[in-house]
């Protein structure tokens, strides 16, 4: 049945009157007209890339045969044709028909602006991506340099372009998945809204523009690595899709920045951060919104950042490869989502003039989650489930003016988990290391009127597996003078078998000693200042006589010159 409602959608975005390769599906599937409705009321699709590497998901019979033969119908067909000035580009397009290219000759030079604006553009494409990035250039049916490309202008609806691979076309010369492909173009752009644009002809040169950086980012992908997530499944499911549609949009960016057609899906990620960075269900725009990560990672590496990326592909999955390209800058993929969360942060309402992304007042500002109010003591405002690579970001109502400290304790696999406070005042930020334990003591927080944000940031854990949800609990306290003082112990419920095999006793002062009793009053350990680093002291859940304890409640009782404070902590082994 799923199957069917995706190529329901397919359907629907590529109706009859385009006369493509999807109006030729099989007649079993039906359209309706509520659903038909709704969707053309959405915004366009950027490109039909991943609808295609969908179509070979689904490894039908029938769909595949459809698409052989679409292959062969475009190769046998007689097209008018003309060179781009580099000689890079072919540009396949026809006069008459569904397909009849726009005639409008502003410059009365005898060639339609349309095909100067695509051959320009393409040439533009090449020369920043290949010339001045590093791609190497897209593939020929034996894997080498391809020295003309082909684009073809198609009669699309509701669509910029696609770029079209063929399975049976697989180069075997090149590792891992590799493919010679062609690039069609829409001819109608009508569809396409830019703000302060009522220029139809401009507007196509800017559509168009962005559509050749995009597509042709496509074309180049598919010269390193398209990794099959099952590859024993008989279909086809690209496992970096995420990667290689936000990257692709990117290249709008990076070739054609004064466009700025990705600011209509940015909205679609900043609205669901919590659904983690690398979900992206079929028929999603929040694909496209991702593109932040990779304008982020731009300004701080440089450009050519996603190229090197796309080199490591070649070797391991998108995820993998990040966290290959960072380290080799001294950084991480959390660290650098991490990051992220504080980019995002200050767009919008809140964005800082030559802070940040450099359009971010531009941006929405990401969805926050409203915590409870905190009003005094030691409360917890917030509690949620995140998947790995997710943020969420909260807004706690705050009504006292004490400076607070906030505790983040995740519930399960606490090393993985971050945390990012903001203010709204420089230097804007607390910094910490990305993977942390159960609790975070921050320095004096003064609450920005009368609120208080906060996000919390899964990392890769239980494989990166966005079916998987974790739990976490956020506290705020009040405290007056130095924000080190006052006893802490985390985590109160312990996993050794989750990697966290020891307490930490915070902000002891240096004439304590700690003893351990289990619950029935059994002495269990005494720990003495020898183990003193940091103004912490550590138990390693042993016995005076270097046994591991098991699972149970144990107490503990601190005492110093001045104070005596107890507790409890629970292993759970």
């Amino acid at each position: 049945m799923l199957y069917k409602i995706l190529l329901i959608l397919i359907f629907l975005i590529y109706p009859v009157k385009s006369q493509t390769f999807w109006e030729d599906l099989p007649d079993l599937f039906q359209q309706d007209d509520a659903f038909k409705n709704e969707r053309m009321s959405q915004r366009p699709w950027r490109c039909g890339f991943h609808i295609l590497l969908e179509a070979y998901r689904l490894n039908q019979p029938h769909l595949l045969q459809k698409i052989h033969d679409y292959k062969v119908s475009v190769r046998e067909k007689t097209y008018d044709s003309i060179l781009s000035p580099s000689g890079h580009f072919l540009i396949n397009y026809e006069t008459e028909g569904p397909h009849a290219i726009p005639t409008y000759d502003r410059d009365q030079n005898g060639t339609p602006d349309y095909l100067e604006f695509v051959t320009k553009s393409f040439d533009r494409a090449w020369l920043v991506e290949i010339d001045s990035l590093g791609f190497k250039p897209p593939p020929d049916d034996d894997g080498l340099p391809k020295e003309t490309y082909e684009v073809f202008c198609k009669g699309f609806f509701n669509l910029y372009g696609s770029t079209y691979f063929f399975l049976d076309d697989e180069i075997s010369s090149l590792p891992g998945n590799n493919y010679p492909s062609f690039i069609e173009i829409s001819t109608n752009f009508s569809f396409v809204n830019y703000e302060g644009v009522t220029d139809s002809i401009v507007r196509d040169s800017m559509a168009i523009a962005v559509t050749a950086a995009h597509e042709f980012n496509h074309a180049l992908q598919l010269g390193y690595n398209i990794w099959d997530a099952d590859p024993n499944s008989g279909g086809f499911e690209a496992l970096d899709l995420w990667y290689i549609e936000n990257s692709a949009t990117f290249m709008e960016e990076v070739v054609a920045d004064q466009v700025n057609d990705y600011y209509q899906y940015l909205p679609d990620f900043f609205s669901s951060t919590d659904q983690g960075i690398t979900y992206d269900p079929f028929a999603s725009y929040r694909i496209y919104g991702e593109v932040v990560f990779n304008i982020m990672a731009a300004r701080l590496y440089g450009r050519t950042i996603t190229r090197q990326v796309w080199q490591e592909i070649v070797n391991q999955p998108a995820l993998s490869a990040l966290d290959k390209v960072f380290e080799r800058k001294g950084s991480s993929f959390e660290s650098e989502l991490q990051r992220l969360s504080e980019w995002m942060f200050f767009s919008g309402k809140y964005s800082k003039p030559g802070q940040f992304f450099v359009e971010a007042a531009n941006y929405p500002h990401p969805e926050s989650i409203l915590s409870d109010d905190y009003n005094t003591g030691l409360q917890m405002i917030s509690e949620g489930q995140l998947p790995p690579f997710s943020i969420q970001y909260i807004k706690a109502a705050v009504s006292t003016n004490s400076n607070l400290n906030i505790y983040f304790a995740p519930e399960d696999i606490p090393e993985v988990w971050s945390g990012v406070f903001f203010s709204l005042q420089p230097p804007f930020s607390s910094g910490f290391p990305a993977k942390v334990y159960s609790h975070i003591l921050y320095p004096s927080i003064q609450p920005n009127n009368d609120s208080l944000f906060t996000a919390v940031v899964s990392g890769n854990w239980n494989g990166g597996r966005t079916d998987s949800l974790i739990q976490y609990s956020l506290y705020l306290r009040e405290y007056s003078g130095n924000p080190e003082t006052g006893i802490l112990v985390y985590p109160s419920v312990i996993k050794p078998a989750q990697g966290v095999d020891y307490i930490t006793f915070k902000n002891i002062p240096a004439d304590s000693r700690i003893e351990i009793f289990s619950s029935n009053g059994t002495h269990i350990s005494t720990i003495r200042p020898q183990f003193f680093n940091n103004n912490s002291i550590f138990w390693n859940l042993q016995t005076s006589q270097g046994d591991m304890v098991g699972s149970g409640v144990y107490i503990y009782s601190i005492i110093t010159s001045t104070i005596s404070q107890k507790g409890k902590i629970i292993v759970i082994r």
